[in-house]
């Protein structure tokens, strides 16, 4: 190969090296994941301490949602990857944390307002449709800040007596019930959310 060539081959790639990235915005690349996976609950009404309703909002946080998030903290999904996809994943894709935290490394620029995606259409009231059974726990249950699922345990034994109709001394005999989907809501009605309504597996067993 001639030397003369060398330079001329060498410059695209210098300029591909150097290049700027390409920047992300609020308006093109951040709302859409923020309204999919974070207003539903970061909404007026809701169980989230501040709203994620629009730029100003997620600016106002966009430090702590990039901590949270690349930590996986937030959005909550407690299930791990699996060989196989759960029906409606909370969980955010390793681009989805890319492009947050690549937001906020340029600035959290807005972008062209033109191309914000609407906001989506919240249901109210029962959010997985009207069940087909309502239980309601004898008692209120304070929610401690930390500690291990006591919150869970409690609620779990409190369904489970109601279905099979057993005393708590005969909790050991509570035998195995079949779900599709199960949602928890305050009471009394009007209350802010503690827990927000999920979505398990279809047949997934309900254990005491």
């Amino acid at each position: 190969m001639p030397q003369k060539l060398i330079p001329r081959l060498l410059l695209p790639l210098l300029l591909a090296a150097t290049a700027p990235a390409a920047t992300v915005t609020f308006t093109q690349d951040v709302a859409p994941i923020i309204f999919s996976h974070c207003s539903a609950c970061h909404r007026p009404g809701e169980a989230a301490p501040f709203t994620l309703m629009n730029y100003a909002d997620v600016k106002k946080h966009g430090t702590l949602i990039a901590a949270v998030t690349a930590a996986r903290i937030m959005p909550p999904w407690k299930a791990e990857p699996a060989s196989y996809p759960y029906r409606d994943s909370r969980r955010l894709t390793d681009d989805d944390l890319k492009t947050l935290q690549t937001w906020i490394k340029q600035g959290m620029p807005e972008g062209d307002p033109a191309k914000l995606p609407a906001l989506p259409k919240f249901t109210e009231g029962w959010q997985l449709g009207t069940p087909d059974l309502i239980v309601k726990m004898d008692k209120a249950f304070p929610v401690p800040a930390e500690g291990s699922d006591t919150t869970v345990t409690c609620a779990s034994r409190s369904i489970c007596l109601t279905i099979n109709g057993y005393g708590r001394s005969n909790c050991a005999r509570l035998r195995a019930r079949w779900f599709t989907t199960f949602s928890i809501s305050p009471i009394p009605p009007g209350t802010p959310k503690a827990l927000k309504p999920n979505r398990m597996p279809a047949a997934h067993p309900w254990l005491a």
